[in-house]
C-alpha cells in the first residue's frame, strides 16, 4: 500500500509535469502569435506598397501613399531608404506619363539636332548656317553613330513608349546635343531610377 506521502509526491510530480507542458504550450502560442503579427504587418506593408504602385501607375500624387507606407515600414531601414529616394516632385505630382517625356523631347529635338551640327564656339552666322543645314538634311545615308541619327532613334523609341532605350541612346550623345538634352536626360534618369 502506498502511503499518503507517496500519493502526495506522485501528485506533485504530475502537477509539475502538467505545469511544464502548459508553460511550453504557452511559449509556443506566444511564438505563433508573434509570427502571426509579423505576417499581418508584412501584409499591411504589401497592401500599402500596392496602393503606392497603383497611384504611380494612374499618375496620381504619391504623398498619401508614401506616407502610409512609411508608417507601415516602421524600423525597416531598407524600405525607409527606398521611400526616401522618391523625389519630392514625384510625391507631390505623381509620375508623369511617358507621353510627357515624348512631348518635352519633341520640343527639344530641333535644338538638339541643330546643336549636333553646330560648333559650340560658332558665331551667330555659323549657328544659323548649322540650323539651315540640319533643317534641310535628313538622316538617310548618314552614319548610324551620327548624333542626328541617334536623336531620331530616341524619338522613335519614345513614340513606341520605350523610355529606357531612349535614355540609353541619349546618354551616349556628346557635345552640343547632349547639353541641350541634359535636363531632359536627368529627368528621365530620375524617373527610371
Amino acid at each position: 500500500r502506498r502511503t499518503m506521502a507517496e500519493d502526495a509526491e506522485e501528485k506533485s510530480q504530475t502537477l509539475k509535469e502538467t505545469q511544464r507542458k502548459v508553460a511550453a504550450l504557452a511559449e509556443r502560442i506566444e511564438r505563433t502569435r508573434r509570427v502571426f503579427e509579423e505576417v499581418l504587418l508584412h501584409q499591411e506593408r504589401q497592401r500599402a506598397f500596392l496602393h503606392l504602385q497603383q497611384a504611380a501607375l494612374h499618375g496620381e500624387t504619391l504623398q498619401e501613399a508614401t506616407t502610409a507606407l512609411q508608417r507601415k515600414a516602421g524600423d525597416d531601414v531598407i524600405l525607409q531608404h527606398l521611400l526616401g529616394k522618391i523625389p519630392a516632385s514625384v510625391r507631390e505630382k505623381g509620375l508623369p506619363p511617358t507621353v510627357h517625356y515624348l512631348t518635352e523631347f519633341e520640343a527639344l529635338r530641333p535644338e538638339a539636332r541643330a546643336a549636333s551640327k553646330t560648333a559650340e564656339d560658332a558665331s551667330f552666322a555659323g549657328q544659323l548656317l548649322g540650323r539651315a543645314v540640319v533643317s534641310m538634311v535628313g538622316t538617310e545615308g548618314v552614319d548610324p553613330s551620327d548624333p542626328l541619327v541617334q536623336i531620331e532613334r530616341m524619338g522613335v523609341c519614345l513614340s513606341e513608349g520605350d523610355l529606357r532605350q531612349a535614355y540609353a541612346i541619349g546618354s551616349q550623345l556628346e557635345g552640343g546635343s547632349r547639353a541641350v538634352l541634359a535636363d531632359w536626360l536627368a529627368e528621365v534618369k530620375e524617373r527610371l531610377d
